[in-house]
């Protein structure tokens, strides 16, 4: 009887090690958590490494990002819920789950708890659009710029990027879709502007893009909108006397 009591406790501790363990680096899951693992790799199979992967709720809100490691592998735990995957690298094209362009084109994917879901992409590259951005303003601002893809297919796919620029600097907008785009450019304090210096969506020039191709150029050079001052008087309209302390 003791040595059956033994051999059972025995047993009990290796489940609860085992249990607890990882294996096979398929991580812990606890509680109502999952996970979503999964590859990205090039279009000829080589591992992309450190491509960022990024986690959107059902809502299309970013909620998280990984980069893979050299294998080109990532993996990350959430709580059970709907999810979109996106995956995208340097002067390659942005994949979402089901190897799709546009958020809008795939399926979200449902994680229950306790659930691991492997999931691939693969990226092909694409085109480039850079150029130089003047301010003749010493100190630095983000300038968040644009291109919108104008034609079909994947009308209105778009890609933004941020840059911090002082006075002047340059920017590069890759792996983009090929085709024709419309590139603009933003930043607290100054006006929006639309390439080749223009003011309207309308009125700027499509950019054609070819795969594995730089267009070159695409510059702008902006200025802060001049500043005044509103000012005047607030009058009781039945007496016509000023009115102190109005907002």
């Amino acid at each position: 009887m003791i040595r059956l009591i033994i051999i059972l406790l025995i047993v009990s501790m290796t489940v609860l090690v085992f249990a607890g363990t990882i294996v096979d680096n398929n991580p812990v899951l606890l509680n109502d958590s999952g996970v979503i693992c999964g590859s990205v790799n090039s279009q000829q199979g080589e591992a992309i490494v450190r491509a960022k992967v990024i986690f959107y709720s059902s809502d299309y809100s970013v909620i998280d990002s990984v980069l893979t490691d050299i294998y080109g592998k990532f993996s990350l735990m959430l709580e059970s819920g709907e999810y979109y995957v996106s995956a995208e690298a340097y002067n390659y094209i942005r994949r979402f789950n089901s190897n799709k362009y546009m958020i809008s084109q795939v399926q979200p994917i449902t994680l229950y708890p306790s659930q691991i879901i492997d999931i691939y992409f693969e990226l092909e590259p694409g085109g480039t659009i850079r150029g130089e951005i003047f301010t003749g303003i010493g100190f630095q601002s983000d300038f968040l710029v644009s291109a919108v893809k104008v034609d079909y297919p994947y009308k209105d796919w778009q890609l933004d990027k941020t840059f911090s620029i002082g006075g002047q600097g340059s920017y590069v907008l890759d792996g983009l879709l090929p085709g024709y785009y419309k590139v603009f450019v933003r930043a607290q304090g100054y006006r929006t502007l639309f390439y080749p210096q223009v003011e309207t969506f309308k009125d700027a020039e499509m950019l054609r893009v070819f795969t594995g191709e730089v267009l070159d150029g695409t510059d702008f050079e902006l200025e802060m909108p001049g500043s005044g001052f509103i000012f005047g008087c607030v009058f009781e309209t039945s007496s016509n006397t000023p009115i102190c302390g109005v907002e």
